[in-house]
């Protein structure tokens, strides 16, 4: 349910669990000798504390421990147990650094990239839309990175980029055509901070951030900002909503991405090549903060639901935090009892933010604490949660005493349709939306599949499916369809064929994208066993000669499916048992191997007669 569809990490426990008693914190860590010192906290009074070295050593003990590894040529996994009576266990873990971390980068987009620079000329460069940037800002030298390497956390970064961008349905503000983010230095500040304005885009981090393990996750929250403050486009939340209003939307979005890019990202680190022990960082990281949405959402509980949307210039406190962790947790919350991951929710809930309009902008009042403009701003953000999830959460969020209109929230979303197609994973979401509709039958999607560029019309549309209208409605309506077999070719096209009850129809403007695989790739068939057909799937980075043949078990030829030129894309072919000339085929194991180029690659496959 991730971006490739598979999940071995959520944030479930964290947010459901009682919340854990233990926690780990290394002091210090000596790479020359393998002397490391492990302190941490621990509440309930367990029995005894167990440790496990990741180096074959274990021992029970209490806070601070104290290890020396003999082999400091590889990296360590270190797990401890508090240990309670009745057999209640609380488990934490962390890594034990000595070596740089293994990564085997894919190329990403072109269009987007984080960039720590070595010296300050970018900033000697650097324009504004704003404000004036800090006055403080520098570079990081090559001390900050004794043991990842400065393009190792670049990597990072841009990957998840690569997946704040896809949340925001590649709709961004682009200084100089690109979506470029710079990661300066602050001399003065300890924290980090979204510099969304500046052009390129860039944040400032303080030197805590770089000095020990890496702050990934909140790193993934000021990106978060660069982003969702630069969406739409042409109208963007940054700056509209600037003022003593803004943090219900800005802080509660950059939550939401902070940790749904941790969650994309720990998922997929494999096939974005990233390292084990790199993932598990990532992933900590992103369990601590989870930790503190958590904390907010029962202090918001606790303290009676103080709803505000309002931070009081006067006071030292931000009244609004406990009401964005909320909206976050909610998120999160839905997230996880959805199952459907982070990506897709979150570019729904996106969609509707993108109607963005003056009209919004004028109920929005950043600049004025008044009940309109609460009960406008809660209702934007519950609409937006509502459309994530599809299902009407009013009710959930009166509870939670948010000032939601039943009339603001039935006239949300846009004032503007729209039809969008993204890619998510190995499948392509449409989403697009309608202002008003009168004797809506609903929509038919038609695709055409090309390997080069053409004219949008110069090619054969072909149906794959169907959504069903809303007949008669005076409220804005979205949609949304996943192709998911986008096979055949490279550029995949798209368009809605708008139906009316009466049998008139219309088509839509044509929308258009261009899957790059990263690598070759052959997948297992489908279905497996089969009989007497299966369909094999296989995906090319690069235009070559491809051949895909099927053996039997002694090596013998059975049947070739493909031997000619294919254009990069992803393809699928069918092998059927009774199209096979070969009278002697029988039940049994079966090979299937692709040749292209240099690449070859074979799996097995059982038919069953």
């Amino acid at each position: 349910v991730n971006a490739l569809g598979q999940e071995f990490f959520n944030y479930s426990k964290y947010l459901f669990d009682p919340p854990s008693s233990l926690s780990l914190n290394i002091e210090e860590i000596n790479r020359t000798t393998g002397y490391v010192r492990v302190n941490g906290f621990v509440s309930g009074g367990p029995i005894f504390i167990s440790w496990d070295w990741g180096d074959g050593s274990s021992e029970n003990g209490w806070f601070p421990m104290t290890h020396t590894y003999a082999d400091i040529s590889q990296n360590y996994i270190l797990i401890v147990v508090a240990n309670y009576a009745g057999g209640f266990e609380d488990t934490a873990e962390t890594i034990i650094r000595f070596v740089p971390p293994s990564i085997a980068p894919i190329t990403l987009s072109d269009t987007i990239a984080v960039h720590i620079p070595e010296n300050e000329d970018v900033l000697d460069t650097m324009g504004t839309r704003l404000f004036i940037p800090p006055a403080d800002l520098t570079f990081f030298d090559d001390n900050f990175f004794p043991i990842i390497p400065r393009s190792t956390i670049e990597y990072v970064l841009t990957t998840a980029a690569k997946f704040q961008k896809d949340f925001v349905n590649n709709s961004l503000f682009l200084p100089y055509g690109k979506f470029e983010q710079y990661m300066f230095r602050d001399l003065t500040f300890s924290g980090a901070y979204s510099l969304w304005y500046t052009n390129p885009v860039s944040f400032g981090v303080g030197d805590p951030f770089m000095l020990g393990n890496i702050d990934y996750s909140s790193l993934f929250h000021e990106m978060g900002h660069n982003i969702t403050l630069n969406t739409p486009p042409s109208f963007y939340y940054g700056d509209v909503i600037g003022g003593n209003a803004n943090a219900i939307y800005s802080e509660s979005m950059a939550q939401i991405f902070q940790h749904a890019t941790g969650y994309e990202v720990v998922n997929n680190y494999d096939y974005y090549g990233l390292s084990e022990d790199l993932m598990m960082e990532i992933k900590q990281q992103v369990i601590r903060t989870i930790k503190i949405v958590r904390d907010g959402y029962d202090q918001y509980i606790l303290n009676n639901k103080p709803f505000a949307s309002w931070n009081d210039p006067s006071t030292p406190e931000d009244e609004t935090m406990l009401t964005f962790l909320t909206i976050a947790y909610k998120f999160c919350e839905h997230a996880e009892y959805a199952e459907e991951g982070y990506m897709i929710p979150l570019k729904r809930m996106m969609t509707l933010l993108q109607g963005l309009c003056p009209e919004w902008a004028v109920a929005y009042d950043p600049l004025n604490n008044t009940a309109d403009a609460d009960t406008f701003r809660a209702t934007l953000l519950v609409r937006a949660l509502s459309e994530a999830f599809q299902s009407d959460l009013k009710d959930e969020f009166r509870a939670l005493n948010f000032p939601v209109s039943d009339q603001i929230f039935n006239a949300l979303p846009v004032e503007l349709s729209s039809f969008t197609a993204s890619i998510v994973g190995q499948k392509i979401l449409l989403n697009w939306r309608t202002e008003t509709e009168v004797s809506n039958y609903g929509f038919e999607i038609e695709r055409a599949v090309t390997n080069t560029k053409v004219k949008k019309h110069g090619v054969e549309f072909s149906k794959i499916g169907f959504v069903e209208g809303n007949g008669n409605s005076n409220s804005p309506k979205n949609y949304s369809f996943t192709d998911d077999k986008p096979f055949g070719g490279r550029i995949f096209q798209y368009r809605l064929k708008q139906i009316d009850t009466d049998g008139q129809f219309e088509y839509s403007d044509i929308v258009e994208v261009e899957v790059v695989t990263a690598k070759f790739e052959l997948f297992q068939n489908y279905p497996n066993p089969f009989n007497p057909s299966t369909v094999i799937s296989y995906q090319l980075p690069v235009s070559g000669n491809v051949i895909l043949k099927i053996y039997d078990v002694l090596g013998n030829k059975v049947a070739t499916l493909v031997d000619e030129y294919k254009t990069a894309g992803s393809y699928e072919v069918e092998f059927n048992v009774a199209q096979v000339s070969r009278p002697e085929i029988s039940s049994g194991i079966y090979f299937y191997k692709l040749s292209a180029g240099s690449f070859s690659q074979t799996k097995k496959m059982i038919l069953l007669k």
